[in-house]
């Protein structure tokens, strides 16, 4: 379940979100197509959304499927502004493969989100699971726990100028040493670093005596060109690739 108190899905944001390819966010590195991906790991996603319209509050509920026949159901209320996003029916094939463990998730929610994590102005995110009884700040767990030092360079290939944030990150057992291809502040194709250096295995000794990984995390405009509207891959030739 996700929950957030942004402005919800006013009449404008309920006509971008069905549409079949909304441009609403565009700026904001949005491709306007993400809510079609929940549908290829849950079966459906129920959204309930409290806005503002003019001196008012209303609720906006409905389900969310692959047959898209729900009309949004919507009332007065006196709720907070609020929105609920809940995906239902995890298809076991992908939940088969989905890490359960609370750092694991944390580390991977940040990696994918990384330059906004960066930033100063990112907004509050917390994760909260039930099972584990654990509720944190990953705003707070990504300077407390996982980040150990950060530098940034910049490089050229081709003419065309990337940018490359190196990290030191605190080790967890499970984790390597990696490269990330950015686009649209998110993290697209992750490699394990030992595939491009064969001697980067196990983890190093930072200043401070903690073991730790590194991560490189690659961003230009050729990546943000290039990069498919699902964001899962880049259309960049193979014969000239940076990969």
């Amino acid at each position: 379940m996700i929950e957030d108190n942004g402005i919800g899905f006013n009449d404008a944001n309920l006509a971008s979100f069905c549409e079949a390819y909304s441009d609403r966010k565009i700026k904001r590195g949005g491709k306007g197509i993400g809510r079609i991906t929940w549908l290829k790991a849950f079966s459906k996603a129920e959204v309930k959304s409290v806005y503002e319209k003019g001196k008012g509050r209303y609720c906006r509920s409905f389900t969310f499927t692959v047959d898209d026949e729900n009309d949004p159901d919507c009332q007065v209320t006196t709720d907070e502004r609020k929105t609920t996003v809940r995906l239902l029916d995890y298809l076991p094939e992908y939940r088969a493969k989905c890490p359960t463990g609370y750092d694991t998730i944390a580390r991977r929610i940040i990696a994918h989100f990384l330059e906004s994590f960066i930033l100063a102005n990112c907004p509050t995110i917390v994760l909260k699971d039930e099972y584990e009884a654990t509720e944190e700040s990953l705003n707070r767990y990504f300077k407390t726990k996982l980040e150990l030092g950060r530098n940034s360079t910049t490089f050229q290939i081709d003419g065309n100028k990337f940018k490359i944030e190196h990290l030191c990150l605190a080790a967890l057992p499970d984790t390597q040493h990696e490269i990330h291809y950015c686009a649209c502040q998110r993290s697209v194709i992750t490699h394990d670093l030992r595939e491009l250096v064969p001697s980067a295995r196990g983890h190093l000794l930072h200043s401070t005596n903690k073991p730790f990984v590194y991560a490189g995390y690659i961003s230009g405009s050729l990546l943000e060109s290039s990069v498919d509207e699902l964001r899962g891959r880049f259309d960049i030739p193979d014969e000239n690739s940076l990969f």
